[in-house]
């Protein structure tokens, strides 16, 4: 996996990772299946409404893949521009899923 981040541009953390999904930056994403429940389901639902392919990891192997010193609980490959914008109809539908989605992520 540390290749697969190392050969592209990446972010790491939730905000920035879902921020990047719904910016249409993201072109691959990593989920840590130990982070907190509410987050995984968050990028790996959001991911999966762009149609973004997501892999399974966990926080500690994630941040050293990331190259940073501490666990995280996503990240994305992304490119400099986006070329896909989640919707007002998606985004409202991961909000209706995940109350306690930052809805403004992404804008």
């Amino acid at each position: 996996m540390a290749a697969q981040l190392s050969d592209s541009s990446l972010v790491a953390g939730y905000k920035q990772t879902v921020r990047a999904i719904r910016q249409g930056r993201a072109v691959k994403v990593f989920i840590a299946t130990d982070a907190d429940p509410a987050i995984f389901e968050t990028v790996k639902k959001t991911a999966e409404i762009a149609g973004i392919p997501a892999k399974e990891t966990t926080m500690r192997e994630l941040g050293r893949a990331c190259g940073i010193d501490v666990p995280t609980s996503a990240a994305a490959c992304v490119t400099l521009k986006g070329n896909y914008s989640i919707s007002t109809k998606e985004r409202e539908k991961i909000k209706s899923d995940f109350p306690h989605f930052d809805s403004k992520i992404g804008q």
